[in-house]
């Protein structure tokens, strides 16, 4: 006589069902796992190259952008866009700010650079290029840089008639760099060209603010003359 096939009823096929499913589930995770394993590994692995290649990529614009600041520093500012072709590094001529940003605008040390890039080309009247060199710098880690690279923005939009575009450029210099000789600097050229806009309530806050926070500041005196010339008392 033929064996029955075994039927399990009640609460212990609930238990086999449920044990089965826990076994599929506790193998999918650990597939799961695995994959993330490997997918972290693969990431960190990455992050860690990227990380060294950004290092030395920063030290080398670091050393090309030594070689340079002389020429900015002596008002040679074609050279130190361009490079100077008499002199040969490895064989080949000094590189100017502009290759230095291009080759390493995303290292501290190239957004240093498009921050000299920026005000070399100001020097040299070349404004749109100036604007593109600035707002690369203004991605500089460091607060200073980047209140700086804001200032550029805000002198070449002062030099195009954009006043109270170049007012608010220096208003969020002002913000982000604080120290005593820079904030008394950014508000000073929030307040002229605030001033120059008509915008006289915004530029007589400024004027005060120098006038009262910052006594020992080079802005000081103009600020009270023109709080003086505004009728404002101090």
């Amino acid at each position: 006589m033929a064996e029955r096939p075994l039927k399990i009823k009640g609460p212990e096929r609930i238990e086999r069902h449920e044990a089965g499913a826990s076994s599929s589930l506790l193998d999918g995770k650990i597939k799961l796992l695995g994959i993330l394993g490997v997918v972290i590994l693969v990431v960190a692995g990455g992050w860690f190259f990227l990380n060294r290649q950004a290092k030395a990529n920063n030290v080398e614009a670091e050393i090309a952008l030594g070689r340079v600041a002389p020429y900015v520093e002596g008002g040679e500012y074609e050279k130190a866009i361009s490079g100077d072709q008499s002199i040969l590094i490895d064989g080949r001529p000094m590189l100017g700010l502009a290759d230095i940003v291009d080759r390493y605008g995303s290292t501290n040390a190239g957004r240093r650079a498009a921050l000299m890039l920026g005000n070399a080309y100001m020097a040299t009247e070349k404004r749109a290029e100036a604007a593109n060199a600035y707002q690369i710098a203004a991605e500089a880690d460091h607060k200073m840089a980047r209140a700086a690279a804001l200032a550029g923005i805000a002198s070449v939009a002062e030099t195009e008639g954009k006043y109270e575009e170049a007012a608010a450029r220096y208003d969020e210099a002002a913000a982000l760099f604080q120290s005593e000789v820079a904030r008394p600097l950014y508000l000073f050229g929030a307040a002229k060209n605030y001033e120059i806009a008509a915008k006289n309530k915004e530029a007589i806050e400024r004027y005060r603010e120098i006038a009262i926070e910052y006594p020992t500041s080079e802005q000081n005196t103009i600020a009270r003359l023109a709080l003086a010339r505004h009728g404002v008392e101090i």
